[in-house]
């Protein structure tokens, strides 16, 4: 997304307007701009709702009030943008709201109209992320619940989504363990060690890992880790 001015603060008296004009890159927008200078990029149903025109005097009032809505029409810009780039949880995109210098009413109202939109729900996040990170680099139960409450998906609604898109632990621990390869001439006490340590950080349980691990290096030549077979 392109470069976007963020709301200016009101002035703290009353000011007059000076223009309304169409926003000069984005026909959607209306900027109004007041004698001194400011301005704000607002919407046609705020400048309904607000009588504006030129030579118009907005009381202090008015103009924290008009401040307010371009914020909300700023921070709606914004998370529509950073949809468009991939899926975010709520809590993400309050975040990201707030790091921006959103006023807390303006991110309630945003995330309240994505929500009534369909363009926001945490349970169809949630269920996306879990199948993507079956599907990609399997991860066990307890990865996705820490990247699950690390995006700000609450208890129930991470464990509805992981039951929800099922899966198979075991299979998703040996298609993990596919992808680890023993050392040259390593001794299987220390492969053993190193691919056990490689699940664990995927988040498998010690059980899986553990016959995942026998599996792994039952199925390895004695090249691969014990060198040459002795003759």
């Amino acid at each position: 997304m392109a470069a976007d001015n963020r709301p200016a603060a009101a002035p703290e008296q009353a000011a007059q307007v000076r223009a309304v004009v169409r926003h000069p890159r984005d026909p959607t927008r209306v900027r109004v701009t007041l004698e001194d200078g400011t301005f704000w990029d607002v919407d046609e149903t705020t400048v309904a709702a607000f009588d504006l025109r030129p030579e118009r005097c907005l009381e202090a009032t008015e103009l924290a009030h008009l401040e307010a809505a371009a914020w909300v029409a700023w921070a709606w810009r914004r998370a529509l943008a950073w949809l468009q780039q991939r899926p975010y949880s709520e809590a993400e995109l309050r975040r990201r709201l707030r790091r921006h210098g959103v006023p807390d009413t303006a991110v309630a109202a945003t995330l309240e109209r994505l929500r009534s939109l369909g363009l926001l729900d945490d349970r169809a996040f949630a269920e996306l992320l879990v199948r993507s990170r079956r599907r990609g680099r399997p991860r066990g139960r307890r990865a996705l619940e820490a990247e699950l409450r690390a995006r700000g998906i609450d208890e129930t609604t991470a464990r509805a989504a992981l039951a929800a898109e099922g899966g198979d632990e075991l299979d998703a621990a040996r298609r993990a363990a596919a992808r680890w390869r023993p050392r040259a001439h390593e001794d299987r006490t220390r492969a053993r060690r190193r691919l056990a340590q490689y699940l664990a950080r995927r988040g498998f349980d010690a059980g899986i890992i553990q016959a995942v691990v026998a599996e792994r290096l039952r199925e390895s030549t004695p090249t691969d880790c014990d060198g040459p077979a002795p003759m």
